[in-house]
């Protein structure tokens, strides 16, 4: 296989780089490991972390640089340098958004801890950025396009991922934004994102 994801076994922002591989029809390797037993791992990497992407023996480190990289590689990273640059927009406000969890070491805690975290970052943090998505969608020069123009990318495969887990899981409304209410909508019609969100729920079944 040409890829290969080394990553935790609890859930991290690898969760994109498998969605953009599964979008882009491409097989990957996905090793898993304890964060107690992933000190091998960790030391043969750039900057002492999981996860990685290995490909034709080089190493990429960082969340948003492996899934800019296979974005880039698949076609999945806009028309233009424009394009380009909005898609980096739309994901690094993802990045702030879930600043609050991503600090929190949430595999560390309890249940009632990480949802309590969770409800804190909706009512605090993610309004304004959820605003500018909504105004994103509707700046749109046409209703048919996605987050950044005609084409899926990687923006529109993170941003559903997002909505989706804190719509379904955390009951986030999107009634009072109509663009985004219905760009969800329309994401979760598209049979890649569908396959991978049932593949998803399914391992975390335990099925």
């Amino acid at each position: 296989m040409p890829y290969k994801i080394v990553d935790y076994t609890f859930t991290t922002a690898a969760e994109l780089a498998r969605a953009v591989l599964e979008y882009a029809g491409e097989k990957f390797e996905d090793v898993r490991l304890d964060k107690g037993k992933s000190g091998d791992a960790e030391a043969n990497t750039p900057f002492g972390m999981l996860p990685v992407l290995e490909v034709d023996g080089k190493v990429v480190a960082q969340n948003q640089s492996i899934c800019r990289y296979l974005a880039a590689k698949h076609g999945l990273a806009g028309s233009d340098a424009l394009e380009a640059a909005l898609c980096d927009l739309v994901m690094d406000g993802l990045w702030h958004m879930f600043a609050k969890i991503r600090r929190a070491e949430m595999q560390q805690l309890s249940k009632e801890e990480r949802t309590s975290i969770v409800k804190v970052m909706l009512e605090e943090d993610a309004p304004k950025y959820l605003d500018a998505f909504e105004k994103m969608l509707k700046d749109r020069k046409d209703e048919a396009h996605y987050i950044v123009g005609p084409q899926v990318t990687w923006a529109d495969i993170g941003l559903t991922l997002a909505l989706a887990a804190l719509k379904y899981r955390h009951g986030l409304s999107l009634e009072s934004r109509p663009q985004l209410h219905g760009y969800l909508g329309r994401m979760l019609e598209v049979p890649q994102i569908v396959d991978f969100l049932a593949k998803k729920a399914n391992e975390e079944a335990g099925l």
